[in-house]
């Protein structure tokens, strides 16, 4: 087992580490949180980077020494995020070399002031396959990747249904679920609800059964239309961001859509 301590980084390692440059030295903070892992085995990471962090010039990063404190991994997640004033809710893949002894999970920002890393929840997986470096080298790149969408209809009153729709403000029809096939429409449903992100609801938009990496796509309902009360319109700013999303994976033809509701 891994010892369970927060790991202190000198300040030149953490700017080696993110590629800050000289310069930008003094605007850079770095705040570290130890994950308790074991050697030879496969995680699932899940964590919430808050919203003051958005918009900031932010890296997360995830390290792996030894017993003697030798770097055997280095995963960086991110290479800048945007979505000023959310929150936004993480879930990678981890695989432990047989000599690890401690991980820990860093962010490093121009944001002043402290960071609370939220929800950190670490998932013990059997098996991550090998397309797993692709979603990883594409986040790692910067591309915004996303494996689900999740609409935020809270204090709106929406209703569960079977067959929700969301549209845009000007009208376009974005998503409605009518391909799916019936046995999945009974077993599955077209959407989950939950009143908060869990950790349940993420394996809604996992990539694959094989696969648990999630990456949702946060938009906020504006409004709950349709006289059974179960659709909504989202801003046609946010219809753009998930048509842009889906272009680069379509997760609206996996259903993996999830609706928060009060």
């Amino acid at each position: 087992m891994f010892k369970h301590v927060l790991v202190v980084i000198a300040i030149f390692a953490v700017l080696f580490a993110s590629g800050v440059t000289a310069a930008e030295e003094e605007e850079i903070q770095a705040f570290v949180r130890p994950l308790l892992l074991e050697a030879n085995a496969e995680y699932l990471i899940d964590f919430t980077l808050p919203a003051e962090l958005m918009g900031s010039a932010t890296r997360v990063s995830i390290f792996v020494e030894s017993e003697a404190g030798r770097v055997l991994k280095y995963t960086q997640l991110y290479r800048g995020l945007g979505g000023v004033g959310e929150s936004r809710i993480v879930s990678v893949p981890l695989s432990t070399p047989p000599n690890a002894h401690q991980a820990y999970l860093q962010v490093t920002t121009s944001h002043v002031g402290d960071v609370d890393i939220e929800n950190i929840v670490i998932q013990r997986v059997l098996h991550l396959p090998d397309d797993r470096e692709g979603w990883q080298e594409q986040m790692g790149e910067g591309e915004r990747a996303y494996t689900g969408l999740v609409i935020d209809a809270r204090g709106l009153d929406l209703n569960r249904g079977m067959s929700p729709r969301i549209y845009s403000e000007s009208g376009l029809l974005l998503y409605t679920g009518t391909a799916a096939p019936v046995d999945f429409v009974v077993n599955e449903g077209v959407a989950s609800y939950g009143q908060e992100l869990s950790a349940e609801l993420l394996w809604r938009i996992r990539v694959d059964s094989q696969y648990p990496f999630a990456a949702p796509l946060i938009i906020t309902a504006t409004e709950v239309v349709g006289s059974s009360r179960t659709s909504v319109t989202v801003s046609d700013q946010a219809a753009e961001k998930i048509l842009d999303a889906v272009d680069t994976f379509d997760f609206l033809a996996q259903f993996a859509v999830v609706f928060l509701i009060d």
